[in-house]
């Protein structure tokens, strides 16, 4: 019996020790925490394709994403490529007379890491190139002539460039809402770059 019990507690012994061992080792989980994200956090919007003046209408619904990763206390409370819904409240197209066209922009919200929305604030709007100087301006040769052929037109007039807003342009949005955002144990907390970066010329 005596022999039993000293070969069970050298036996718990090394397991108590592989144990702490484990857990000096192991990384710590990120626990599930509710994350306030405060009215007036900066988050920045990337459009995804090509929009025109001339292609869009005034109401069309539009999707961008997230340029980066948006931290608050240390996690990621929304995050890159998440979806943003915007709006289109200008859609002029190209016009007579060599005048641009002129198309308007308006963020709407975006989705937090645990599904819900919160709503932003940002507008971005484009203006056509005008062509005003390059326009032939019509003639009316019955005011020269003053003869019968009083109404006919030569010459033409050129129209104005479309407005655009490039695919991969960023937008400075910021958020209008305060709204606890759940941060889940399976995303880990995030590390700031600027640690991870090493002096080169410590060795």
């Amino acid at each position: 019996m005596r022999r039993l019990s000293l070969a069970q507690g050298l036996i718990g012994s090394i397991f108590c020790i592989w144990l702490s061992a484990w857990s000096v080792g192991a990384k710590p989980a990120a626990r599930s925490e509710n994350i306030l994200v405060p009215a007036g956090a900066e988050v920045m919007v990337l459009t995804k394709t090509d929009l025109y003046s001339n292609t869009v209408f005034v109401g069309d619904r539009l999707t961008f994403e997230v340029a980066r990763d948006v931290i608050i206390d240390g996690r990621v409370v929304i995050a890159k490529g998440a979806p943003v819904e915007a709006g289109v409240t200008w859609a002029i197209p190209r016009r007579s007379f060599g005048r641009g066209g002129k198309l308007g922009i308006s963020v709407d919200t975006v989705t937090a890491v645990d599904g819900q929305k919160i709503k932003l604030r940002a507008a971005l709007n484009a203006q056509g190139d005008g062509r005003t100087g390059k326009a032939l301006i019509p003639i009316i040769l019955g005011s020269l002539v003053g003869g019968g052929m009083g109404g006919v037109v030569f010459g033409g007039e050129q129209k104005g460039g479309a407005a655009r807003i490039k695919a991969g342009t960023e937008i400075k949005a910021e958020t209008t809402e305060e709204k606890a955002v759940l941060v889940g144990a399976g995303r880990p907390p995030a590390q700031d770059p600027d640690k991870n970066l090493k002096d080169p010329l410590l060795k």
